[in-house]
């Protein structure tokens, strides 16, 4: 696992594997500790009575619509501008997906010095029938290397050629903060399989496994581009100090934090026409109606 010299953290000359998927463990929960997702109309899709519930159904829709908003808000030409737009209104909104949960994973690890780190795209290859089905979902590898003259896929990445697909090494380790867990890349078929699967993966409430019949799960590395160069390191490891390993967890925010939040973001003007659209009274959605639906996602990332 390769980290910077300028890290604050420094690497034991002898490191086990284990310490090593411990560290990026750390990553995972203070991410999931800084960015916590309220606002995920895909953390919807396992319920299926939502349909038969007026009010969760409201909240759905709206959430959908405000996530759109939101990627309209960051989705910017300047790469730059757009990942700090989507970093900062994660944080403020609290509102995305597994995209921008892997975007802000991407950035801690970055911040605590990790350097070959890469969003990856989740697939399941029947290798009989050559043929790639796209998951759906995103997580961030460390140490996921490619072949040599490796081409990315450009393009709708649903569409993917089995030529584009990797596997992880032997130290391939994923971080999907997501689902709340660093794990092995070559542990993770099982690791998924094992247990519920990561909201938002099937539209159902019956349990079902993640690889169907035939199946093997692969990787797509997501294209490298320089929407978070070396020169914005410092900035935000500045901006969210709870991010860094160097740092106990429950320190106070930067108060920098509070000063770059300001005037960004969706307006709230925009808002609240939308929650009025889809007549959602309170400023969030009543405990009376979610209480299950959130105690249900907190006993599955436990």
């Amino acid at each position: 696992m390769i980290i910077s010299q300028n890290n604050m953290y420094q690497q034991p000359t002898f490191t086990s594997r284990s310490a090593s998927l411990r560290r990026t463990g750390d990553v995972c929960r203070r991410v999931m500790n800084e960015f916590p997702i309220v606002n995920s109309y895909t953390r919807f899709f396992k319920y299926g009575s939502r349909t038969k519930n007026k009010s969760l159904n409201k909240m759905e829709d709206y959430l959908s619509v405000l996530t759109d908003k939101f990627r309209d808000y960051y989705d910017i030409d300047n790469l730059n501008k757009s990942f700090f737009r989507e970093i900062i209104g994660l944080k403020k909104h609290k509102i995305g997906n597994c995209h921008e949960i892997a975007d802000a994973t991407y950035m801690a690890l970055k911040v605590n010095g990790y350097e070959d780190v890469k969003p990856l795209w989740l697939y399941a290859y029947n290798p009989k029938r050559k043929v790639m089905r796209d998951l759906d979902h995103v997580v961030v590898g460390v140490d996921f290397r490619t072949p040599d003259g490796y081409k990315y896929k450009e393009g709708d990445p649903i569409f993917m050629s089995p030529k584009h697909r990797i596997y992880p090494q032997k130290d391939s380790i994923v971080v999907d903060s997501w689902a709340g867990f660093a794990e092995y890349g070559r542990n993770l078929a099982e690791r998924y399989n094992r247990k519920e699967l990561i909201l938002g993966l099937r539209k159902d409430t019956k349990v079902k496994p993640l690889l169907k019949e035939g199946e093997e799960l692969c990787f797509v590395p997501v294209e490298p581009e320089e929407r978070m160069p070396e020169s914005m390191i410092p900035f935000f490891k500045n901006l969210f100090p709870q991010l860094s390993l160097s740092e106990k967890l429950g320190a106070e925010n930067s108060e920098l934090l509070n000063i770059e939040m300001e005037g960004t973001g969706i307006k709230s003007s925009e808002i609240k026409r939308l929650k009025k659209k889809y007549k959602l009274k309170a400023s969030n959605p009543k405990p009376s109606v979610l209480d299950s639906v959130r105690d249900s996602i907190t006993s599955i990332f436990k």
